[in-house]
């Protein structure tokens, strides 16, 4: 039985596989039909391509972009996009900015705090990824053994609420819909298990375009999933699903039968 995992992360943004390892590891998890959807950027999609042909897999062109949405920071999956389309990457090229912008004001936070940290140090752990972040910040603290995990740095340091936590700009999830329609994608609401209320959201955003909801998810409960796919079949929405790998840990957990993405994802 073939099957697909739509949410994937390369280390073109915060993943730890270049997107040919990640390629080459789809391919032995069984997985037909997969899709790169790095933070902000397009930069590892040629390079999935290229992998994509030589295990003879179908691949599909994805983004996830951060948005805000009443408050709360909601992400947005674009599938079968023109990863070329002029505005979409003027709006990335902001964001990225934006990112870099929060990395230096991080630097100084931790600074003031104690730690010896710099700008050089945390795009180190980014290597070749556009789209710098905190997991690189987490990354490099670890390493310097301020901390023993990633998810310690959040919880101590990095999460909203925390001393070295700094906000930064995010589109509205209505442009970023807009943006994703425009480039002739399909524009999903990512992980709605992780929100406060996903289906209201959801809702809400249909009346903006948004085209389909991510109803599996390593993080969903099996009641869950089986809410948002009764959700989406009331409201027209399309299904969507993936892991949300960004390492190799979560890969093959999430494999998602054909048959809920053939009506958008696999039609010519």
């Amino acid at each position: 039985m073939s099957y697909a995992d739509l949410h994937l992360h390369t280390t073109a943004s915060d993943g730890q596989m270049t997107p040919w390892q990640m390629v080459r590891n789809v391919a032995r998890q069984g997985i037909s039909v997969f899709a790169i959807t790095d933070h902000d950027t397009f930069s590892g999609i040629d390079a999935a391509c290229e992998a994509a042909v030589k295990y003879n897999l179908k691949f599909i062109p994805g983004i996830e972009l951060s948005t805000i949405w009443q408050d709360e920071e909601v992400h947005i999956l674009g599938y079968k996009l023109d990863h070329r389309d002029r505005k979409l990457n003027q709006e990335l090229i902001r964001l990225r900015n934006a990112r870099s912008q929060r990395i230096e004001c991080i630097v100084d936070k931790l600074t003031n705090l104690g730690y010896s940290i710099t700008v050089e140090e945390i795009k180190a752990f980014a290597r070749e990824s556009s789209s710098v972040g905190r997991p690189h910040v987490a990354r490099a603290l670890v390493a310097k053994g301020y901390m023993t995990s990633v998810a310690e740095c959040f919880d101590e340091l990095l999460n909203q609420g925390r001393p070295g936590f700094v906000e930064r700009y995010k589109l509205p999830a209505p442009t970023a819909i807009s943006l994703i329609r425009d480039a002739g994608g399909v524009p999903f609401l990512a992980h709605p298990g992780l929100l406060q209320n996903g289906l209201n959201t959801a809702a809400q955003l249909q009346e903006h375009g948004l085209q389909g909801i991510e109803a599996f998810h390593s993080e969903h409960g099996v009641e869950q999933e089986t809410e948002f796919v009764r959700f989406a079949q009331q409201t027209k929405l399309w299904v969507s699903g993936g892991s949300d790998c960004h390492g190799s840990g979560l890969l093959g957990s999430v494999k998602v039968d054909l048959d809920w993405i053939r009506p958008w994802a696999l039609k010519d």
